[in-house]
């Protein structure tokens, strides 16, 4: 009896099984249970030997086997191969596949007009098509996915049940004759005639913006090429300047608006299908409006039949963007987006096949080729997780490509590193990661209040769930609340232990304290570094440097550039940036003239003002004035050594952003205008060792020289790299000094700032320079949205030590209506 743990359901493993199990003429029984997929057979040693190996090395595309266990039975003198009903058992082990785009078979028949299957808009396999966003329960098996509703006709189910058929076990197998449909409909809901397909094709490109329903939920597409197209959705969808994502018909279409390299080709070609973040053509034809503040696209090629149909319209580039309202969670029911979307979507494209789990598009950005490539290349920008948000859905690549980067962990799927995923949902989730160490009870870790993900960790297995929004906005808040029950009753994990931030306001916080579980609090930065180095595979101790734009701090003061001597258990701050006053609290990281005031006047002093002066962007009139006032009156405004604060700063000082109208805006700007410098030399900065040997990165320096530049005319893009290689050289220096005292030969970079690809490279190569071997992030994201996972592993390990905090009765929590 083997017993086979790991992606082995709906991937087409127990068709393999049984295929591989006749090549070599064994007998027995191969099935599904709530713990994987299992095999009894009997026949020669040397053939049962040789099927263990095979079912590694020759596994499905789609599969990854993390464990077997074998026992031997007493042979029960079988006469035949079956493959037996799914058992159901009381604990839920089997890994749960992410939705995949359609791959090369299913688009071969979808355009052959002799298949039965040409041009249905819901075809699939067991190489391909929705898992996660479909299923309700486990093990999965159509009766338990929204498939359910649909009775296959005879022919779909002759396939369904034949061993030798790709579509063998396919839980979304259908046709025509018994499967989905799908129909266009007007803004009130009321159905439209004629091809769907065709009609809205015709619409979109006649300037139409539409709500199409894919995989995970709705998206709202129309043309990119038109501004008035694209003004009219932002002005709709009231969502003023982030990126919008672009869908192409092909990698030709991709090439023509951006600069697709091998890496970012194999990224767009991926199964997964991701938003892939990569450095626009200066000629694109794409409205001015998809991108305003960044020199990068948000490109992916289409992951559905549906989406493929509409492309083969001869439609041009689409924006594909999350259907919901700004910053609501994302509409998956046809009659909730029509009551949401129906004052922004001209039409809809709707199907009847429900989404259970509604999820986004995951966004990921490329690594460069080499270490040293510390300023020249790069993605998109500092805590940028939203940067080229949401998107759509069609095609594949062969199955054989899914495989290809998979790691023995699980983690590092996508090209085997050389991607980092800034926000991950569809195609990741709910693949799990390995938890070092164990979880000794069954714990939730609730993340942030940005870019919010959840993770569940029972023993050495960690799901972190799909990106949830964030949860300033009651309804995503709702959504969060929801989406934790629904992870938790698909894993069947009743969490014993629950773990979260420090941070006294934060939602996820209450939420957690209220579940009258023991607690495990978890500073921010902490629980970044030990998510690097969870995503990574590793543990003990490291130098971690963690730079965001928030987090709180241990003294009260709002923290976020930090280098940190930690482990699983425990951190010590042993460098961080100089604080600076945070002028006006939180418009401090909307308004990028505050920062600026309180940079200069930390370097320049009471004659701040002259200084500001000479900068490219002005503080004028009553902000000039209150903020004198304030930062004249000194100690009564909190304090931040964030580096995300920093960047917004030089930004403004540069005339590169005055605001952030959303988040890490001013930070893509300047991270753009570096891109366009080929060399320049770095700001000075200073390291200064305070009392315990705590050092302070100092950047009153960094302000002087910049402003001393400014007033030389130097050119904006040699000022902003030469921004970044300060930032580089100081945090590297930092971090070099205290691996020496401290012995260590690992650092790991964790945080949002590393979503910028100049930082994160230019540190790594300078700490490799000397000898450290340095992490960083593989499979979840840097930024919030990988928070979850650290601070489950920190939740682990205090646990096993006996530390958390027991429920207090006066935390209380009410479940929010739906």
């Amino acid at each position: 009896r083997l017993e086979i743990s790991g992606r082995v359901q709906g991937v087409g493993f127990r068709p393999f099984l049984f295929r591989l199990a006749s090549a070599l003429e064994l007998k027995g029984c191969i099935g599904n249970d709530s713990r994987g997929a299992f095999a009894e057979i009997e026949g020669p040693e040397r053939d049962l030997d040789a099927f263990s190996a095979r079912l590694r090395s020759e596994a499905p595309p789609l599969a990854r086997v993390r464990k077997v266990d074998v026992c031997e039975l007493p042979p029960l003198g079988e006469t035949g191969l079956r493959i037996a009903g799914s058992a159901l058992g009381d604990r839920q082990d089997a890994e749960i596949s992410p939705d995949v785009a359609t791959c090369d078979a299913c688009l071969r028949e979808l355009w052959d007009p002799a298949d039965r299957r040409h041009r249905y808009p819901f075809i699939n396999c067991t190489n391909c098509g929705p898992r996660y966003s479909i299923i309700r329960a486990v093990p999965y098996d159509r009766p338990r996915t929204t498939m359910a509703a649909f009775a296959m006709c005879p022919r779909c189910q002759a396939e369904y049940a034949d061993p030798r058929d790709r579509r063998f076990h396919a839980q979304p197998d259908a046709c025509a004759e018994c499967g989905p449909r799908l129909w266009m409909a007007d803004a009130s809901g009321a159905p439209l005639g004629g091809d769907p397909i065709e009609g809205c094709a015709r619409r979109l490109q006649g300037g139409a913006i539409a709500a199409i329903k894919g995989l995970g939920g709705f998206h709202l597409a129309c043309r990119a090429d038109r501004d008035d197209v694209v003004a009219r959705l932002r002005e709709r969808k009231a969502r003023e300047a982030k990126p919008l994502a672009l869908m192409v018909g092909s990698i030709e279409e991709a090439r023509s608006l951006a600069h697709v390299d091998a890496r970012a080709e194999a990224a767009l070609l991926d199964p997964r299908r991701p938003i892939v973040l990569i450095p626009r053509r200066a000629e694109a034809l794409v409205s001015r409006h998809v991108a305003p503040a960044g020199d990068c696209l948000g490109l992916m090629l289409p992951y559905t039949p549906v989406h493929a149909l509409l492309f083969a319209e001869g439609l041009g580039p689409l924006v594909m963007t999350s259907g919901n309202p700004s910053e609501e969670p994302l509409s998956h029911r046809n009659d909730e987006a029509i009551r949401r979307l129906g004052s922004i979507a001209d039409i809809f494209l709707l199907h009847d096949r429900d989404i259970e789990r509604p999820i986004d598009d995951s966004v990921v950005i490329l690594r460069s080729v080499d270490a040293d490539d510390a300023g020249g290349a790069g993605a998109d920008a500092t805590d940028s997780a939203d940067g080229a948000n949401d998107a759509g859905d069609a095609e594949d690549a062969d199955g054989a490509s899914y495989a290809a980067g998979a790691t023995a962990r699980g983690g590092a799927e996508l090209g085997g590193g050389a991607f980092i995923p800034l926000r991950r949902a569809r195609g990741f989730v709910p693949a799990p990661l390995d938890l070092e160490p164990a979880a000794p009870v069954p714990l939730l870790a609730v993340g942030g209040d940005l870019k919010s993900a959840v993770c569940l960790a029972e023993g050495s297995r960690a799901v972190l769930s799909e990106h949830l929004g964030d949860l300033e906005n009651p309804a995503a808040y709702r959504h969060f609340a929801a989406a934790v029950d629904r992870l938790a009753q698909l894993l069947v994990i009743e969490p014993r232990a629950v773990a979260c931030d420090l941070h006294p306001a934060y939602l996820s916080r209450r939420y957690a304290l209220s579940r009258g579980l023991p607690s495990i609090e978890v500073q921010h930065h902490h629980a970044h570094v030990v998510s690097c180095l969870a995503d990574n595979g590793e543990r003990g101790r490291v130098v971690g440097i963690s730079c965001d734009g928030t987090g709180y701090g241990t003294d009260g003061a709002v923290w976020g550039g930090e280098i940190l001597v930690a482990d699983e258990i425990e951190f010590r701050r042993a460098a961080h940036l100089r604080y600076l006053p945070l002028l006006g609290g939180d418009a401090a990281a909307r308004e990028t003239w505050r920062p600026a005031a309180a940079l200069l006047h930390a370097a320049f002093g009471e004659s701040w003002t002259e200084a500001a002066a000479a900068s490219r962007s002005a503080i004028e009139g009553d902000a000039l004035r209150v903020a004198s006032a304030r930062l004249s009156a000194g100690g009564s405004l909190p304090a931040t050594s964030s580096l995300g604060r920093l960047f917004d700063a030089a930004a403004f000082i540069l005339g590169l952003a005055e605001r952030n109208r959303y988040e890490a805006e001013a930070a893509m700007a300047l991270e753009a205008a570096a891109r366009g410098a080929e060399s320049a030399e770095p700001l000075d900065y200073l390291l200064a060792e305070q009392s315990g040997g705590l050092l302070e990165m100092d950047t009153r320096p960094l302000a002087r020289s910049l402003l001393d530049r400014v007033r030389q005319r130097e050119d904006p893009a040699r000022l902003a790299l030469a921004f970044h290689l300060a930032v580089i050289d100081m945090l590297s220096e930092a971090a070099i000094r205290i691996a020496e005292s401290e012995r260590l030969d690992r650092a790991a970079l964790s945080g949002g700032c590393f979503a910028n690809r100049i930082l994160l490279e230019g540190v790594r190569a300078r700490l490799e320079a000397a000898g450290l071997r340095v992490l960083i992030h593989q499979s979840v994201p840097p930024g919030d949205g990988g928070l979850a996972l650290g601070q489950a592993a920190c939740a682990a390990a205090r646990l096993a030590r006996g530390e958390a905090r027991e429920a207090d009765p006066a935390d209380r929590w009410e479940k929010p209506a739906r």
